[in-house]
């Protein structure tokens, strides 16, 4: 005679049946492969840096213009800019540096490259197109740009003389820079770029 299970029996053996079947698989060597492999966002991660860069430089020339008013901000800039943004990128491993067709300070002059993608966005804007980052991958390093447009707290040094820039003011720029070059510019325009350079992962 065959015994036949109990009902208790039978609903463990579904019921463990059931748990086997829906533990969730072991990653396969494929998939974590694949995980190793994902290239960084290098163009997320320049943006964090440049963002850093660009808050700590604002919010010095914010104070420095309403302690002083724009012709220290100007002096302030030819001394503490370029350390500010250095030490930004120093301390996240990444090498940072503004560039401009028109600049002010001349080691801020564009190479080739730069000058190729300010020219892409002075198109993009005359057309109503949106900016955007260009991001160019090389062999061991990953170079990113960034428009910088000018906003109302540039325009006290960078708008229209005798208009936005008062005369101490541009008597300044031209005591600090001679060549200067980066006067003119309307709110929203392109004033120059940032350049991002990390090491390729």
């Amino acid at each position: 005679m065959k015994t036949i299970p109990s009902p208790g029996i039978i609903f463990s053996l579904i019921l463990g049946a059931f748990l086997i079947a829906c533990q969730p698989s072991a990653p396969s060597k494929t998939d974590h492969q694949a995980s190793e492999n994902e290239s960084p966002d290098y163009e997320h991660l320049a943006k964090e840096i440049m963002l850093k860069a660009k808050g700590t430089l604002g919010s010095k020339l914010v104070t420095a213009i309403k302690q002083s008013g724009a012709p220290y901000a100007i002096d302030f800039c030819a001394t503490q800019a370029t350390h500010l943004t250095d030490s930004v990128g120093e301390a996240n491993q990444a090498g940072i540096r503004r560039a401009a067709k028109n600049f002010r300070n001349p080691s801020n002059t564009a190479n080739q490259r730069d000058l190729a993608y300010i020219e892409s966005i002075e198109s993009d804007l005359k057309n109503g197109i949106a900016p955007k980052p260009s991001t160019l991958i090389a062999d061991k390093e990953v170079e990113v740009r960034f428009p910088i447009l000018t906003e109302e707290l540039c325009m006290q040094c960078h708008g229209i003389i005798n208009d936005h820039i008062s005369t101490e003011t541009y008597e300044r720029i031209l005591a600090n820079y001679p060549d200067d070059r980066a006067t003119g510019f309307e709110p929203n325009s392109l004033r120059g770029i940032w350049v991002i350079n990390l090491e390729k992962e």
